[in-house]
C-alpha cells in the first residue's frame, strides 16, 4: 500500500471483469442447458405429471455442476493465468507488461522439444 497505493489494490480490475463476466455467462448457460439435457436422459418432458425425488434433483444437479465446472476450467484458466501473470508483474524485460510477452513464455516453455523432462 505504501508503494503503489490504492491503484496497487485495484489493479487490472477492468482485466477481471472482463475475463470473469463471459466466464460466469459461460458456466450458468451451461449449467441449464446441462441440467435440461440430463433430466431428458432421465426420461422428464414437460408434458409428464411424475415429479422428481429430492435425491435425483441433488444428483442431477451435482453432475451439471461437475460437467460445466470442469468445461468452464478448461476454456477460462489459459486466459486467468495471462491475466494473472499481468496482474503481478511490475516489468518484464523491456516496458510494461503486455499479453503477447506474458503468454509466449508458458507457449515457448510447454512447446520445447524436452518439455515433459522439465517436469
Amino acid at each position: 500500500m505504501r508503494s503503489e497505493g490504492i491503484y496497487g489494490i485495484y489493479r487490472r480490475f477492468g482485466l477481471t471483469t472482463l475475463i470473469q463476466s463471459p466466464a460466469s455467462a459461460l458456466w450458468w448457460g451451461t449449467y441449464g442447458a446441462a441440467q435440461y439435457t440430463i433430466w431428458r436422459s432421465l426420461g422428464y418432458r414437460d408434458d409428464i405429471e411424475k415429479k422428481p425425488s429430492s435425491v435425483e434433483m441433488v444428483s442431477v444437479q451435482a453432475s451439471a455442476g461437475l460437467v460445466v465446472g470442469a468445461l468452464s476450467s478448461v476454456v477460462t484458466t489459459p486466459i486467468d493465468t495471462v491475466k494473472t501473470r499481468l496482474q503481478v508483474m511490475d516489468n518484464y524485460g523491456d516496458g510494461r507488461p503486455s499479453i503477447t510477452k506474458t503468454a509466449m513464455t508458458p507457449l515457448a516453455y510447454f512447446y520445447s522439444p524436452n518439455f515433459p523432462l522439465k517436469l
